[in-house]
């Protein structure tokens, strides 16, 4: 997968977010799109605080500020990240939209799944997908999913899993 790809797809997210997101939401929806909807990203990943969380892809968002892309922005009132395309970043997707193909459905299934989702929402259902790939019944998921996310409960999982493959991400 080559580097321009990877930062097509976070910054196709971001724009089709539609507005400012944070550093968790993009982890997850790249996450989805990689693992769930199988978009070859090359993006290693590994179960962290909030869920499966990838290093290369943090390097990716400040390399993307440093190249005037998109602005992250620290609310220290509410404690959370706001990033957001700007000028350069959307002016980048234009021209590059005939070099690469972009399924905006891939980003629509993820948006519709976690677009108001609690981070706690997203860490279940990052996880439990994460699992899912993992292992090879909804049982050993659950259990392995419950193994390293305690809070969650076996129903929660469950719903978690239903929701996934509502979404046709699992």
């Amino acid at each position: 997968m080559t580097y321009i790809n990877q930062i097509l797809n976070v910054l196709n997210f971001i724009n089709n977010s539609r507005k400012p997101v944070g550093k968790t939401y993009i982890q997850k929806g790249i996450f989805f799109l990689q693992e769930g909807l199988e978009e070859k990203l090359d993006l290693n990943y590994k179960i962290h605080y909030y869920g499966p969380y990838s290093e290369d892809l943090t390097e990716i968002l400040y390399e993307l500020e440093d190249m005037d892309f998109l602005k992250i922005n620290y609310d220290d009132q509410n404690e959370k990240y706001e990033i957001y395309l700007l000028e350069d970043g959307i002016n980048f997707i234009e021209s590059e939209k005939e070099n690469y193909e972009i399924s905006e459905d891939k980003y629509t299934k993820i948006i519709n799944l976690i677009g108001n989702s609690s981070v706690e929402e997203m860490e279940l259902l990052s996880t439990t997908l994460y699992f899912s790939k993992l292992t090879d019944t909804d049982s050993e998921c659950i259990n392995q999913t419950h193994t390293a996310k305690s809070h969650f409960n076996e129903n929660q999982i469950k719903e978690a899993l239903d929701r996934l493959r509502d979404s046709n991400i699992l």
